[in-house]
C-alpha cells in the first residue's frame, strides 16, 4: 500500500521547495533515468508550473556538475543516502532523458492535465474531431451576449425578461450598461454550482421564466392584500373612532405603528413578536399621558384591535415561509433566465464553431469518471502514472480534486504515492471554485483514507520573513481567530499558526491608525501616510523603491494610490501601468489598424498625426496646420503621408492584402514601434492578436471589437520594471515578498453581498416546478435558512481573515500597516482594534489623528545583489517574417567553388549597396541586409567593410554626399517603352550620373548597358556627366569609366 504524503504549510515556508526536493528524491533514487514518466506534478499556474520545471531542471543540471553544497543538494544527498558520485551521474542520465523526451516529463498545470483527458476521451464524449480549445471563455460569451441581445427586438418574451433583469439591476445601483450585466449574468452561468443548478434548470424556456414571475408577483401582492385589509380595519378604529394614536400605548411608534405598516401592505416589515405587540396584547393599551375618558373608548376598541393583530399575526405565520421565499427568489428569477438562455447560445457557437471552452472540461471528466473504471482511464492516456505531486492544494475545486483523487487513490492502493502541499490560511480563490475544506479534511482526517495511508508534515519554519514579523503574524492571528471564525477555519490559525523565523529578532511592524468614519474622510490621511513611509524608508533605510510594494484589497484603491504617488514624482509599477492599453506604441498601432478598416475615422487618424508630429515628420514652419491638413484629407492623401514617413516600410495597399496577424506586425514595422521602450507591450498585443487569430475566423474589425472589449484589462506580465514601487491587490501580490511591504485601507467591510443557490422544497406551491433558485445570502438569513447562512457567512470571514494573512506575510523586513478601527459595521479594522486593546506594544500619538503603534527596530536595506541576464536583449527584432525568412534557390551554393563564392559575395555587396543613399547610412543598410538572411553573422562585418570601401572610393565618394541625391534601382522607360532599372543615379539638378555594380570580368555588354541608361536619363533633360561601371570581385574595388 501507498501513502499520502500531506505538507501543511504556512506563508514563507518553502512549499514549492519542499515539494521540488520531494520530487527529486523520488526520481533520483530509482536506478531508472525515466522515472520521470511515472511521475506528475501539478500546480495552478502557468507562473508556477515553469517555476516548478525550472527548479527541477536547474537542480539537477547543478547536481550533475557535481555541485551538491547547497540546501537542496543537501538535502537530496541525506534522503537518498546515495554516494555523491552515483547522485552526480544519475542526474546527468536524467536530465539527458528528459532534454531527450521532453514531452513525457509531466510538470504543468492541472488545467493543461484536464485538457489531456479530455482529448483522449473525445471520441467517447462525442466532442467533435479535433476541436480547438478556447482558454478565454469570454470570447464565447462576448458572442452568445451577442446574439441574445440581437433576439430582443423580435422576440417579445426575451425582451420582457431582459427589461426585468437590467431594472432589477438598476434598483439596486448596478451599472445600467445591459452588455456588461449580461455578461457578469453569463459568468456566473459558468461556476461550477451554477453549472449543476442549470442543469436542473435546463428544461425551463423564456416563457417559464415569466410565467413564474408573473405567479409570484400575484401571490405577494395576494397576501400584501389580504394584511393590508386588515390593516386598514384596525386604522379606521384609531384614527376615526378614537380620533389619534397618540392615546395608544407608544404612539405612533406602538401599535399604531404596527397596524400602519399593515396598512400599508408592507409585509416584510411587520413582526407579530415585536415588544410594542406583545405589550398590548398582553393589556397596556392605552398611553400614560391619556385622560381617563380616553382610556376607557381605548378599553372600548381594546378587543376589536386585539382581534385584527392576531388576525394579522395568524396570516404571517401562515404565509411567513412562501412569501419569503417568493420574496427572495422573485429578484434574481431573471438573472437565471438570462444565464440559462446564454448557455443555450453558448453550446449553439461550440457546436457551430467546433470549440470547447477549457473551463467546461472539469464537469466533463467529472461526469465521465463516474461511467468509466479508472483504469480505463489510464489506457486512454497512454501512460501509467505512479506517483502524484499537487501543490497549492487548497486552492483546488471540488470537481478537480473528485477527479484527480480517482487516479491519486488507485495508485495509492498499489504501491504508488502522492504528495500536496498547501495552506488553507492562504485559501482566497473561492469564487474561482476553490474548496479549502477539501485541503482542511485533508490533513486534519486524511480525506477518507486509512490512518496508515497519509502522513501529515507541518512546515513551521518562515525563511522569507525576520523574526519580529513572524512573531507578530503569530501572535496577530492566534488572538484574532477565536473571535472571527466559526470552529472548522478556527482551527486552521490555532494549529498551522506558530511558525519560526530563520532571521529571529529582524524585522519591523508598525500599525497606524487613521481616524474618520467614512471612506472619504480616511483616504486622504492614508495617501499621505503612504507617501510619508516611502520617503521614511528610502531616506532613512537605504531601500530602493523597487523594494516597496503597496498591497491593497480593491483596485479603486489602487488607482487612487497610483495617481497620488505619480503626482509627487514617486515612480510606480501598478496593473494600470501594466495595461497593454497603456503603452502609446500600443495605442498608435490600434489607431492604424483602424484606419485600415475605417479610413474615415478621424480620431484614428488624430493618434497617428500626433504621432508623426512627435518623429518630426511635420515641417517645421507650422507643423499645426500641416497636421489638420492630414488629418482631414481624403484617404489617399492621408495613406501617402504615412508612407512618406515610413520612408518604403509601409504601403497600405500591401497592408490590406496581408493576413491579419501579419499585417498587425508589419503596421508596427513599418511605423518604426519597436524599440521605444514599450517592445513588451507591443508584444503582448501581437500574442493577443495570435491568439484571436487562433481561436476566431478573424477580420480587422473583429480584432478592433475584441480589442475594445478586453483593453480595460489585458495587461502584461508583472516583473521589475526599473526602480519602481509595485503597487498590487492582495490576489497580485499572493506568492511574492519584497522587503518592505505597506498594507493601506486595511479596514475594509466584511459584506454578505452574495448569491447562493438553494433547492426549492416541493411544498412551496408558489414555487411549484421550480427545483432550485438563485437567491441573496441577505435573504437566506431572514427566511431562517440558518445552517445555509451560517455555512457561507463562515466562509465569508475566513475568506477576508485569509486575505488579510496573505497581506501581512509578504514582507521580508519591514511591514507598515495602515488601518482604522472607528468604521462602522462589520469590517478588517475591528481585528486591529481589538489586537491594539489586548497586546502591550510602543504607542506613538500624531497630533494629527494618528496613532503609530510599533514592533521591533526599523532594519536598514542590505546591500542590494546585481543580477546579471545572461542572455539580455538590447532591441526586438519586430520585422514581418517575410524580411526574415529567405528561401535560397541557388543550386550552385551547394557545390560553390571558390570564383563562385566571390562572385556570390559581390552580389550581396551589391544588393547592400542598393539600400544605401549617402555614407552614413551604411552601418544601417548592413543591419538591415543582415536581418533578412541575406548573408549569415559571419560575413558581416567582411561585407560592411567592402561597403564602406565603395563609398569611400576616392573616384565614388562624392556622389553619396551632398549636392549629389541618390536613387537606387529607381526605374526608367525607353521610348519603345522597355523598362530599365540603372543601380544608382545620382542627381544634381540638372546634372547626373550613372553608377552602375557589377561581379565577374568587364564585358562590352555591360558597358553598353550602361550607355542605354544614359541615353534615357539626357532624353529626360539631364546633362549625363559620368557613367561609371564599378567592377566588386573578392573584396576588390575597380572603377571603369564609360
Amino acid at each position: 500500500m501507498g501513502q499520502l504524503q500531506v505538507y501543511n504549510a504556512s506563508a514563507g515556508s518553502g512549499k514549492t521547495f519542499s515539494l521540488v526536493r520531494e520530487y527529486l528524491v523520488l526520481l533520483l533514487s530509482s536506478p531508472r533515468a525515466d522515472a520521470y514518466r511515472e511521475i506528475l506534478a501539478i500546480t495552478f499556474t502557468n507562473k508556477a508550473a515553469w517555476e516548478m520545471k525550472h527548479r527541477i531542471l536547474s537542480t539537477l543540471e547543478s547536481l550533475s556538475r557535481g555541485q551538491s553544497a547547497s540546501g537542496m543538494g543537501e538535502q537530496i544527498l541525506e534522503k537518498t543516502g546515495l554516494p555523491p558520485q552515483v547522485l552526480w551521474q544519475r542526474a546527468g542520465e536524467i536530465l539527458e532523458a528528459i532534454f531527450n523526451d521532453y514531452s513525457a516529463f509531466s510538470v504543468g498545470t492541472i488545467d493543461s492535465f484536464t485538457t489531456r483527458l479530455v482529448r483522449s476521451f473525445s471520441h467517447e464524449l462525442h466532442l467533435p474531431v479535433g476541436f480547438d480549445i478556447v482558454v478565454d471563455a469570454d470570447q464565447i460569451l462576448r458572442q452568445a451576449v451577442d446574439l441574445l441581445l440581437l433576439r430582443a427586438g423580435s422576440d417579445g418574451e426575451l425582451s420582457e425578461m431582459l427589461l426585468d433583469f437590467v431594472l432589477h439591476n438598476v434598483d439596486n445601483g448596478n451599472s445600467w450598461d445591459i452588455t456588461s450585466l449580461l455578461l457578469s449574468g453569463a459568468r456566473m452561468g459558468q461556476e461550477k454550482a451554477a453549472d449543476e443548478a442549470l442543469e436542473k434548470l435546463a428544461d425551463k424556456k423564456i416563457g417559464d421564466y415569466l410565467t413564474l414571475r408573473r405567479r409570484l408577483l400575484r401571490y405577494l401582492a395576494d397576501v400584501e392584500k389580504k394584511v393590508s385589509e386588515v390593516g386598514q380595519k384596525a386604522c379606521r378604529i384609531i384614527y376615526q373612532e378614537l380620533g389619534s394614536d397618540k392615546i395608544l400605548a407608544g404612539g405612533a411608534t406602538g401599535i399604531a405603528g404596527f397596524f400602519r405598516k399593515a396598512a400599508a401592505g408592507n409585509v416584510s416589515a411587520l413582526d407579530p413578536n415585536a415588544s410594542a405587540v406583545e405589550k398590548f396584547l398582553a393589556g397596556k393599551y392605552a398611553s400614560s399621558t391619556a385622560t381617563a375618558e380616553q382610556k376607557i373608548a381605548v378599553g372600548a376598541q381594546y378587543q376589536p384591535l386585539c382581534a385584527l393583530a392576531e388576525e394579522i399575526a395568524s396570516l404571517l405565520e401562515t404565509h411567513k415561509k412562501s412569501y419569503g421565499y417568493a420574496q427572495m427568489v422573485l429578484a434574481p428569477l431573471s438573472k437565471m433566465g438570462v444565464a440559462s438562455q446564454i448557455g443555450s447560445q453558448v453550446d449553439a457557437i461550440k457546436q457551430r464553431s467546433g470549440v470547447m471552452l477549457l473551463s467546461e472540461f472539469n464537469q466533463i471528466v467529472s461526469r465521465h469518471l463516474r461511467q468509466e473504471p479508472v483504469p480505463f482511464i489510464y489506457e486512454k492516456l497512454g501512460e501509467r502514472y505512479k506517483h502524484y505531486f499537487i501543490d497549492e492544494f487548497q486552492d483546488t475545486s471540488t470537481l478537480q480534486w473528485d477527479n484527480i483523487r480517482a487516479l491519486v487513490y488507485n495508485q495509492l492502493a498499489q504501491d504508488g504515492s502522492g504528495l500536496v502541499v498547501g495552506d488553507a490560511k492562504q485559501a482566497i480563490y473561492r469564487w474561482r471554485g476553490g474548496d479549502t475544506r477539501q485541503f482542511i479534511d485533508l490533513y486534519q482526517r486524511g480525506g477518507g483514507l486509512p490512518a496508515e495511508q497519509y502522513r501529515v508534515e507541518n512546515l513551521t519554519t518562515n525563511y522569507r520573513s525576520g523574526g519580529v514579523i513572524v512573531d507578530f503574524t503569530n501572535e496577530f492571528f492566534t488572538l484574532i481567530a477565536p473571535v472571527a471564525l466559526d470552529e472548522t477555519f478556527r482551527r486552521v490559525y490555532e494549529e498551522g499558526n506558530h511558525q519560526t523565523s530563520k532571521a529571529p529578532g529582524e524585522g519591523f511592524v508598525s500599525i497606524r491608525t487613521l481616524e474618520g468614519r467614512t471612506v472619504e474622510d480616511r483616504r486622504e490621511p492614508t495617501l499621505l501616510a503612504i507617501l510619508e513611509e516611502i520617503d521614511r524608508v528610502t531616506r532613512l533605510d537605504g531601500y530602493s523603491y523597487r523594494d516597496i510594494a503597496v498591497i491593497y484589497r480593491s483596485n479603486r484603491d489602487g488607482s487612487q494610490i497610483a495617481e497620488y504617488l505619480s503626482a509627487h514624482g514617486i515612480p510606480v509599477q501598478s496593473s494600470e501601468s501594466l495595461l497593454i492599453d497603456s503603452s502609446r506604441a500600443v495605442r498608435v498601432l490600434v489607431a492604424a489598424l483602424r484606419t485600415l478598416a475605417f479610413p474615415d475615422d478621424l480620431q484614428a487618424r488624430a493618434t497617428l498625426a500626433n504621432y508623426l508630429e512627435e518623429k518630426g515628420a511635420f515641417s517645421a514652419q507650422d507643423p499645426d496646420a500641416e497636421k489638420s491638413r492630414i488629418i482631414t484629407s481624403p484617404a489617399a492623401a492621408f495613406f501617402e503621408a504615412l508612407e512618406k514617413f515610413s520612408a518604403g516600410k509601409f504601403f497600405h495597399r500591401e497592408a490590406q492584402q496581408l493576413p491579419l496577424y501579419e499585417c498587425v506586425e508589419y503596421l508596427a514595422s513599418g511605423l518604426s514601434l519597436w524599440g521605444q521602450g514599450q517592445d513588451a507591450y507591443l508584444t503582448a498585443f501581437l500574442d493577443l492578436a495570435g491568439q484571436f487569430v487562433r481561436d476566431i475566423s478573424a477580420s480587422p474589425v473583429a480584432l478592433l471589437e475584441e480589442w475594445d472589449t478586453r483593453r480595460a484589462t489585458a495587461s502584461i506580465p508583472s516583473g521589475e520594471a526599473g526602480n519602481a514601487v509595485s503597487l498590487m491587490t492582495i490576489h497580485k501580490a499572493k506568492g511574492l515578498e519584497f522587503p518592505v511591504t505597506i498594507v493601506p485601507f486595511a479596514s475594509w467591510s466584511i459584506s454578505d453581498r452574495e448569491e447562493v443557490w438553494i433547492d426549492i422544497p416541493e411544498e412551496e406551491k408558489p414555487l411549484e416546478g421550480l427545483p432550485v433558485a438563485l437567491v441573496p445570502l441577505s435573504g437566506v438569513k431572514k427566511n431562517g435558512l440558518d445552517q445555509i447562512y451560517a455555512q457561507y457567512q463562515g466562509r465569508i470571514l475566513a475568506d477576508n481573515l485569509n486575505l488579510l494573512y496573505v497581506a501581512l506575510t509578504r514582507a521580508k523586513r519591514q511591514l507598515h500597516i495602515l488601518t482604522s478601527t472607528d468604521v462602522p459595521g462589520r469590517t478588517v479594522g475591528e481585528y486591529f482594534g481589538y489586537f491594539l486593546g489586548n497586546v502591550d506594544i510602543v504607542n506613538q500619538d500624531d497630533p494629527q489623528g494618528i496613532y503609530t503603534y510599533s514592533i521591533g527596530q526599523r532594519t536598514p536595506a542590505h546591500e542590494r545583489e546585481e543580477t546579471t541576464d545572461l542572455f539580455p536583449v538590447e532591441r526586438w527584432n519586430g520585422s514581418p517574417w517575410r524580411e526574415r525568412l529567405r528561401v535560397n534557390l541557388d543550386w550552385k551554393k551547394v557545390w560553390a567553388t571558390p570564383a563562385a563564392e566571390a562572385v556570390e559575395r559581390g552580389n550581396r555587396i551589391h544588393r547592400v549597396l542598393s539600400d544605401v543613399t549617402d555614407a552614413q547610412g551604411v552601418d544601417a543598410a548592413v543591419s538591415r541586409a543582415l536581418r533578412t538572411g541575406l548573408f549569415p553573422w559571419e560575413e558581416a562585418e567582411r561585407i560592411s567593410r567592402a561597403v564602406h570601401a565603395v563609398v569611400a572610393h576616392p573616384s565614388l565618394s562624392q556622389y553619396y554626399a551632398a549636392p549629389w541625391q541618390g536613387e537606387a534601382e529607381r526605374e526608367l522607360k525607353t521610348a519603345q517603352g522597355k523598362v530599365l532599372r540603372p543601380d544608382r543615379v545620382c542627381i544634381d539638378g540638372d546634372r547626373a550620373v550613372v553608377l552602375d555594380y557589377k561581379t565577374g570580368a568587364p564585358r562590352a555588354e555591360h558597358s553598353a548597358q550602361v550607355a542605354e541608361y544614359a541615353l534615357v536619363l539626357q532624353n529626360m533633360g539631364y546633362k549625363v556627366e559620368k557613367c561609371l561601371l564599378i567592377y566588386l570581385n573578392d573584396d576588390k574595388i575597380e572603377v571603369q569609366a564609360c
